[in-house]
């Protein structure tokens, strides 16, 4: 089963990046070549341990035939919620706690390089 992880603010997937300590996976509106003229960067990202961690456990949940869409998982500060299941893939939405949205802008505590 193929466990796809999506932006909760704007729908896109989240891409693989190298980040500044170890590589995550974050939003591509945090860069850039992926946001419209001075629009904010989208701070929305996970460690590529806890992607493995959460698709183990949404994968186990629906082995177990326990998984259905709106179901929720929250590990450290994000909310997982499964948007979609198909026949070989699971789309699901990551929210980042403590980036709230406003005015279709991000406001948070974190530097932004």
């Amino acid at each position: 089963m193929i466990i796809r992880f999506f932006c909760d603010k704007d729908n896109h997937e989240l891409i693989f990046v190298k980040g500044q300590y170890n590589y995550m996976y974050g939003c591509p509106k945090y860069y850039k070549s992926y946001r419209k003229y001075k629009e904010r960067p989208c701070l929305n990202n996970i460690s590529y341990l806890e992607k493995q961690l959460v698709s183990k456990k949404i994968n186990e949940t629906y082995l177990n035939n326990e998984l259905t869409i709106g179901s929720n998982l929250s590990i450290d500060s994000r909310i997982y919620t499964v948007m979609a299941i198909f026949e070989e893939e699971i789309f699901v939405s990551v929210k980042k706690e403590g980036i709230y949205y406003e005015d279709e802008q991000i406001i948070s505590n974190q530097n932004v390089v």
